[in-house]
């Protein structure tokens, strides 16, 4: 009897409590994806580096050995307009400031373009001196692209394909010396202002209300065109991963 009684309060639970995310279930499935995003993110960075000027090589070198990835951030408002219930077109603005970071090398002379500076890595057991530096290229980013969002229940996923349209602010570089003492420096460089970044992303939206989901996706980015007016072709390149609250227009 009391098996039974168990029974019948949980399946009385679970009618009431699971009735209202079914109709929403049931909505979201019927609707047109009109809706406003709020975003924000962070990745990997990496840079591509390539050259066909053999003066150039020793310095290409120097920076393929002594760099490695950043963390960066990004953080925007997306608009998103239905297409039907499965397709959509997505357009927006976000701040972001992809770049990459160059660790335990001597000090770089800012007078000068930061990439035809030499950086020598300084011996292992060397610690006088020894810098490390966190360059970020300030970017606004327009992103335009389609979405497919698949039938679901509580979580509704989905696939995008786009590009961001990225508008370069300016260069700075974050220094730190030996005992962790911070320097921000801008540099002025020689960089496209308009640059083309493609983008991938796979995601899910989850149900908060009606109107109101959550998502996350994960997002890999490649450069389309050279970053700078010079010798060295720079591609950026990011893996990351975005959460965001979606609300939907009536």
């Amino acid at each position: 009897m009391k098996i039974l009684n168990v029974t019948v309060f949980a399946l009385l639970f679970a009618s009431i409590f699971s009735s209202p995310i079914l109709q929403a279930q049931s909505k979201w499935n019927a609707k047109i994806s009109n809706s406003i995003d709020v975003v924000v993110g962070g990745d990997l960075g990496f840079r591509r580096l390539s050259t066909t000027n053999p003066l150039f090589e020793s310095q290409l070198l120097n920076r393929k050995t002594s760099e490695a990835f950043k963390f960066n951030y990004n953080a925007g408002l997306n608009f998103t307009y239905g297409l039907n219930r499965r397709l959509a077109v997505k357009t927006g603005v976000r701040f972001s400031n992809p770049g990459y970071s160059i660790s335990k090398v001597e000090k770089i002379d800012f007078t000068k373009d930061i990439n035809e500076v030499i950086k020598v890595p300084l011996g292992p057991g060397d610690r006088e001196g020894f810098y490390t530096y966190k360059v970020h290229y300030n970017f606004v980013q327009v992103p335009l692209g389609i979405k497919y969002i698949a039938e679901g229940g509580f979580c509704k996923p989905y696939f995008e394909l786009g590009v961001l349209t990225s508008f370069y602010g300016k260069t700075r570089v974050s220094e730190f010396d030996a005992n962790e003492v911070r320097t921000d420096i801008n540099v002025e460089e020689n960089i496209n202002r308009t640059n083309f970044i493609s983008y991938i992303s796979v995601g899910g939206n989850y149900i908060i209300s009606d109107n109101v989901s959550a998502f996350t996706q994960i997002s890999v980015n490649y450069q389309l065109n050279s970053l700078r007016n010079d010798a060295a072709d720079e591609r950026l390149m990011s893996i990351g991963l975005a959460i965001g609250v979606k609300q939907y227009l009536q």
